[in-house]
C-alpha cells in the first residue's frame, strides 16, 4: 500500500467506530453531568466540554481529509450531516424546554428564555450568555439553555473550518499543518490574554476556544509521529488519562480558564486519541467497558437533556437541589436521553436522505424554533398568564438601586471623589462601604438622612468586600480599590460614620480567603476607629434558596402563603457561623444583625407579613424595600 493510500485509510478509519473514543466521550459527559448536579463532587468537571472539543476536531477533520483526498468533498453534504447529527435531538429538547418554561418561568425569565431560544436556533447563544451572565455566576444556574453555548462555539468553528481545510489541503499537507499550527498559537494566545482581561469572553467566544478543536484537527492530519511499539501506545494512553483526571481535580471555577490551563485536558484527550489510532491502548481498554460505551453513545443526548431538567427542577422546588434530588433528575435525564438516542437520533442518522432535502428540513425547523423564541421575547414573556398580585411580586426583581453605575464592576475603578451620594444636597457625613451587598443600603439610609439635612456616600464594588489586603479572585481592581478607599476615608474629615457590609459567608468555603478577609477587616475597622469615626458592622444578610421575586410571584399565583417561603433559620445560622462570629469579635464597632430583623425562630423571610413586595431583588441582595427595613434599625450618628 502506498504511503498516500495508507494515510487516507487511517484518516477514513477515524470516522468509524472506536471503543476508546466512545469511552472518552463517556468520561467527558459524566464529568460535566456530575459537575452540574453537584459541583462540590467534581470541581473541574466542566472541562469535559474541552475534551469534547478535541474529539470533535479530530473526528470531523479525519472525515473531511478523507473526502478531500478522494475528491468527494461537498460543503452541502457536510452541513447536511451536521443537521442530521445535531437537529433532531436538539429541537426535541428545545420544544420540550419551551413547554416547561411556559409553566415554570415568570414573565421576565420567559422573555429571556425566548431570546436565548432564538439565539440557540442560529447557534449564537454564546454571545447571548456572554452579554447576560457568567457560566459560574449564581444566576446561570437558572438559565435552561445555558449549555448550548458550546454547540454555538463548535458550529461557528465549522462554518469556517471546512472551507479553510478544502482550500489549504489538496496535497499540501505541510502548508495545511503550518497554517493550522499558526491558528492554534494565535487562538491560544488570545485565550491566555482574555483570561487575564475578560474571563467571560475567553470562556464563551469561538476565537478563544478554537485552539481546542484545532488540537484534534492537527492530530487528525498526522502531525504526531507514528506509534511503533505497544509499550509506547500504552504509555501515551495512560499519560493522557492521567492528565484528564488531573484536570478534573486541579481546575475549578475560580481558575483563569480556558487559557493555558485548558492545555491540560486537551493534551490528555489528544494523547488518548493518538494512542488508539491504529491499535488498542491499555487506557483505551479501561474506558471501553460496557457502562462507558453506554454513556458514550448517549453523550450528545445526555448533554442536551441533563442541564434544562436540572434548571427546571430548581425553578419548581424554588431551592438548590439536594444531592439525592439532583441524582434523581440526572437519572430521569439519562432515561430521556436514551429514548431520544434510540428513537430520534439513531433512526435519522441511519436513514439515507438527499442533502438538499436535509438542508430544507433544517431551515424549516430553524424557522419554527426562531418564531417561538421571537414570540416569547416580543410578547414580554406573556404576563397575562399571571395574576396582578403575582406581577407586582415579580416586579421586585427591578427594585434595586437605580444608579447602577455607582457600583464598581470587575474591570472598572470609580475614584473616591466620584462615588455616588444619597440624601440631602450636601457633603456626606456617612459612608456605606462594601461589595455588591452594599448596593441598595445607601439609598435607604439617604432617605433617612435627607430630612436631617445629611447625606451618605456609597462605596461598593462587585465581589470586593471592604478588606484592604484581600485579593479577590477574578476582580483585578479590588486590592487597589480597598487600599485607596481606606486611605481616603481615614483622611476625610466630613465622614463621621462608616457602615461596612459584605457577603462574608460567600467566602467561607475557602480558608485562605477567610484569613485574608479577617486581616483586612480588622485593619479597616482599627484604622477607622483610630481616626475617630464611628463604625457599624452589618452581620451576614440571610441568603434565600432561589430568586425571591420569581418564587413569591409563583406562590401568589398558586394562592400559597408567601410566609412559607424562605431559608430555615438554622440553615442561615450554620452558613453564616464563621462570618457572624468574626464580625462579633471586632471590638469598638456597633453590630447590626439582619437576621434579627428578617427572621423569626423558624424561617428567614423574603417578605414582610401583610406586604406584597419582596425584601430581595435576587437570592442574596436586599431590594430597596428590604434595605429600608434594615436601614430603619441602623443607629445613625
Amino acid at each position: 500500500m502506498s504511503r498516500g493510500r495508507e494515510a487516507t485509510t487511517r484518516a477514513a478509519s477515524r470516522a468509524g467506530y472506536r471503543a476508546d473514543i466512545q469511552g472518552l466521550r463517556a468520561l467527558a459527559i459524566l464529568s460535566v453531568v456530575i459537575y452540574h448536579a453537584n459541583e462540590d463532587l467534581l470541581g473541574g468537571g466542566f472541562v469535559g466540554v474541552d475534551v469534547f472539543f478535541v474529539i470533535s476536531g479530530y473526528l470531523i477533520t479525519g472525515i473531511l481529509r478523507a473526502e478531500i483526498e478522494q475528491n468527494r468533498n461537498s460543503i452541502v453534504a457536510f452541513y447536511g450531516r451536521r443537521i442530521r447529527r445535531l437537529f433532531p435531538s436538539l429541537f426535541l429538547m428545545l420544544a420540550t424546554a419551551s413547554v416547561f418554561a411556559w409553566f415554570l418561568l415568570e414573565p421576565d425569565e420567559l422573555r429571556e428564555f425566548g431570546g436565548t431560544l432564538f439565539s440557540t436556533v442560529f447557534f449564537v447563544s454564546n454571545f447571548d450568555f456572554l452579554a447576560h451572565s457568567g457560566y459560574f455566576a449564581g444566576d446561570a444556574q437558572l438559565k435552561p439553555l445555558l449549555h448550548t453555548w458550546s454547540l454555538a462555539v463548535e458550529e461557528q468553528f465549522y462554518i469556517v473550518f471546512p472551507l479553510l481545510l478544502a482550500l489549504l489541503w489538496r496535497g499540501r499537507r505541510a502548508v495545511t499543518l503550518a497554517a493550522l499550527v499558526l491558528l492554534f498559537v494565535v487562538s491560544l494566545g488570545l485565550s491566555a490574554w482574555l483570561t487575564q482581561t475578560n474571563l467571560a469572553a475567553a470562556f464563551y467566544l469561538a476565537p478563544s476556544r478554537g485552539f481546542e478543536l484545532l488540537v484534534g484537527a492537527i492530530l487528525a492530519l498526522g502531525a504526531a509521529p507514528q506509534i511503533r511499539t505497544q509499550t509506547m501506545r500504552d504509555g501515551l494512553s495512560i499519560a493522557g488519562l492521567v492528565l484528564i483526571l488531573l484536570s478534573f481535580a486541579v481546575i475549578n471555577d475560580s481558575a483563569p480558564f480556558p487559557g493555558l490551563l485548558a492545555l491540560l485536558p486537551c493534551t490528555g484527550a489528544a494523547l488518548m486519541l493518538h494512542a488508539g489510532d491504529g491499535g488498542v491502548s491499555r487506557a483505551g481498554r479501561w474506558i471501553s467497558v460496557a457502562p462507558f460505551q453506554f454513556f458514550g453513545a448517549l453523550s450528545y443526548s445526555l448533554y442536551l437533556w441533563h442541564w434544562p431538567l436540572l434548571v427546571f427542577a430548581r425553578h419548581y422546588t424554588m431551592h438548590e437541589l439536594s444531592s439525592w434530588l439532583a441524582f434523581g433528575v440526572v437519572s430521569v435525564a439519562t432515561a430521556i436521553a436514551y429514548l431520544s438516542w434510540r428513537f430520534v437520533e439513531q433512526p435519522i442518522l441511519t436513514r439515507k436522505l438527499p442533502p438538499i432535502r436535509v438542508l430544507v428540513a433544517g431551515a424549516v425547523t430553524m424557522a419554527a424554533g426562531a418564531a417561538v423564541g421571537l414570540a416569547l421575547y416580543t410578547q414580554q414573556g406573556f404576563p397575562s398568564r399571571f395574576s396582578r398580585e403575582a406581577l407586582d411580586l415579580f416586579a421586585g426583581e427591578q427594585d434595586f438601586n437605580p444608579q447602577r453605575a455607582c457600583e464598581q464592576g470587575d474591570e472598572t475603578v470609580l475614584p473616591y471623589d466620584r462615588n455616588c451620594v444619597f440624601g440631602a444636597r450636601t457633603a456626606p457625613s456617612t459612608a456605606v462601604w462594601g461589595d455588591s451587598f452594599a448596593g441598595e443600603l445607601p439609598v435607604a439610609i439617604g432617605d433617612r438622612l435627607r430630612p436631617l439635612g445629611q447625606a451618605v456616600m456609597e462605596i461598593s464594588a462587585t465581589r470586593c468586600p471592604p478588606a484592604p489586603g484581600f485579593d479577590a479572585q477574578q476582580v483585578a481592581p479590588c486590592a487597589a480599590h480597598n487600599t485607596e478607599t481606606l486611605r481616603r476615608l481615614v483622611a476625610d474629615p466630613r465622614i463621621r460614620h462608616v457602615i461596612l457590609i459584605s457577603n462574608l459567608a460567600g467566602h467561607a468555603h475557602r480558608p485562605s480567603e477567610r484569613d485574608a478577609l479577617e486581616a483586612g477587616y480588622r485593619r479597616a475597622v482599627a484604622a477607622l476607629l483610630a481616626s475617630g469615626k464611628h463604625v457599624t458592622l452589618i452581620a451576614q444578610v440571610p441568603v434565600m434558596p432561589s430568586e425571591p421575586p420569581a418564587a413569591l410571584g409563583m406562590m401568589a399565583n398558586a394562592h400559597r402563603s408567601l410566609l412559607t417561603y424562605g431559608t430555615p433559620r438554622v440553615e442561615h445560622e450554620r452558613r453564616s457561623a464563621w462570618a457572624n462570629g468574626f464580625v462579633r469579635s471586632l471590638q469598638g464597632a456597633t453590630i447590626v444583625d439582619p437576621a434579627a430583623i428578617l427572621c423569626d425562630q423558624a424561617l428567614c423571610h423574603a417578605v414582610r407579613p401583610g406586604a406584597a413586595r419582596s425584601l430581595y431583588w435576587d437570592h442574596g441582595h436586599l431590594s430597596l424595600t428590604g434595605a429600608r427595613v434594615l436601614a430603619a434599625q441602623i443607629p445613625l450618628q
